[in-house]
């Protein structure tokens, strides 16, 4: 059974027909339930997810969603899932909506509150110098990096608000998924010691602080040289996921 097929079993057999908010069986029951691997059900989750029929969140089980959740969001999410390359019209759509509005902000720089960014750079430093310390003792930081996500995801969230322009904070709210499924696809490069987290985190302050100060262009560039890294490592990442896929 392909993660597209068992998509469809999960649907008709715990989905359908059920009130929103309802929990959906363990990895482990949908996997007994069905026959196959928890890599394949987790699969099939994500597909779920990304058309916007199931909800998930750290340490709980996924439930249905709302049926009367974002549209737009539905319409944008399911396109992609059946889009092999979903992960670069993603990071082409962030460039161009992300880079505007850090333009937009920077030019109004002086109106704006820019509370909620600061707040969220200010727990990426704090956990990035955490990671780091971990990673001298040769401790696990997976957890760590997760929160690291979600402040980084938080960040580019309220710095698209800061530009006060509807339009485009409605079509960026409807990346939510597919940008949620993007950090998740990227968490095993993060964890890669390699990677620098207090680099990240400059890089990100770069953004901030261009944008405090009012330099569009340079918010701009930085952000748009930022994508072009994010791009590549989505790259390796989807090819790194369907080479497991295949060898389920």
């Amino acid at each position: 059974m392909s993660p597209e097929e068992l998509v469809d079993e999960i649907y008709r057999c715990f989905i359908l027909d059920q009130n929103a908010g309802k929990s959906l069986p363990s990895e482990h029951k949908l996997a007994e339930y069905f026959g196959v691997s928890r890599l394949k059900v987790r699969e099939a989750l994500k597909i779920l997810i990304g058309k916007s029929l199931v909800t998930s969140s750290k340490g709980k089980r996924s439930q249905i969603a709302n049926e009367h959740s974002n549209l737009l969001n539905y319409i944008v999410t399911t396109g992609a899932a059946s889009n092999p390359n979903w992960y670069s019209d993603l990071c082409h759509v962030r460039m161009a909506l992300e880079s505007e509005a850090a333009s937009l902000a920077a030019s109004e720089y002086r109106k704006l509150d820019l509370d909620k960014p600061k707040q969220a750079l200010s727990s990426m430093r704090m956990i990035s110098f955490e990671i780091e310390d971990l990673r001298k003792k040769e401790e696990n930081v997976s957890e760590l990096v997760h929160k690291y996500n979600e402040a980084d995801l938080n960040f580019h969230r309220s710095l698209v608000e800061a530009c006060h322009n509807n339009t485009i904070s409605l079509f960026y709210s409807s990346l939510s998924n597919l940008m949620q499924q993007s950090f998740e696809l990227t968490q095993n490069i993060l964890l890669n010691p390699s990677k620098n987290f207090c680099n990240n985190f400059e890089l990100h302050n770069q953004i901030f602080e261009s944008i405090r100060c009012g330099y569009s262009s340079e918010a701009e560039k930085i952000i748009r040289d930022h994508m072009v890294k994010v791009h590549l490592e989505l790259k390796s990442a989807v090819s790194a996921s369907l080479t497991l896929n295949q060898n389920i």
